[in-house]
């Protein structure tokens, strides 16, 4: 396999944990807002941080998945 797919996998990567790490801070503002304010707006925004913040995680579970599915493959010797 090409080094390039290894860096561009690495830099989606680290792309991914950026956006769970945003999107985890959200969260837990909304979170708090939530609780302060009890209103209309706070839950929105909390369940649209949640949306957010699980997207995140699945986008971060598909590409662990796709990291581990691609060394297998490398181990028993298939090109990519």
């Amino acid at each position: 396999m090409k080094p390039t797919v290894h860096q561009c996998l690495e830099s989606m990567l680290f792309d991914g944990l950026k956006a769970v790490e945003t999107a985890v801070a959200a969260y837990k503002t909304a979170q708090i807002d939530f609780f302060k304010n009890r209103n209309d707006n706070a839950s929105i925004a909390l369940w649209q941080a949640k949306d957010n913040m699980d997207a995140a995680l699945n986008r971060m579970s598909d590409l662990e998945a796709a990291k581990r599915i691609i060394t297998e493959m490398e181990n028993k010797g298939i090109e990519i």
